[in-house]
């Protein structure tokens, strides 16, 4: 593993194999403000008034325009293949964190007013799946990891374990 340095005092991870590939460029650390995450990247040529970027971890994945590039481990600085994934948008969707502002620590569960319980739902194929109400916040959480499995696959953020 080798570490590449970026702006920000920040530092993106490759694999030995990858390093000569991308040691040569300008990579900058990118602020995502929707994920809350950096990213390495670098600038490519003006192409009609605008200066699009490349990011690292498609370019070590030989990504297509097509597929999307997942971190498994929610590191974005971390572009060694073992964590890195290629997959549609809608499969690297899968392994969003939680939203912010949620009422729970765990993704898929939310405090229910009415029934003063916490009830757990997930989203697949553009539907949203109810799963129960809980008296136990982790029973809830339990609940949306065994449905992640089910409908997510290796895809899916798990909670617990």
């Amino acid at each position: 593993m080798n570490r590449i340095p970026l702006t920000q005092d920040q530092w993106a991870l490759v694999d030995d194999e990858d390093y000569y590939r991308v040691v040569g460029f300008n990579w900058y650390a990118h602020w995502d403000p929707g994920t809350r995450s950096f990213y390495a990247v670098r600038a490519l040529p003006r192409e009609n008034g605008k200066r699009p970027k490349e990011y690292m971890a498609r370019v070590i994945m030989n990504a297509r325009p097509d597929e999307q590039v997942d971190h498994k481990n929610h590191d974005t600085l971390d572009n060694q293949k073992k964590n890195l994934r290629k997959g549609p948008i809608w499969q690297n969707r899968m392994n969003l964190r939680k939203y912010r502002g949620s009422t729970s620590q765990f993704k898929g569960v939310y405090f229910h007013k009415a029934s003063n319980k916490w009830m757990a739902r997930i989203r697949h194929n553009n539907r949203t799946f109810y799963l129960g109400l809980f008296h136990c916040e982790h029973d809830a959480a339990d609940a949306y990891d065994t449905a992640s499995l089910k409908y997510h696959g290796e895809f899916g953020l798990r909670n617990i374990g």
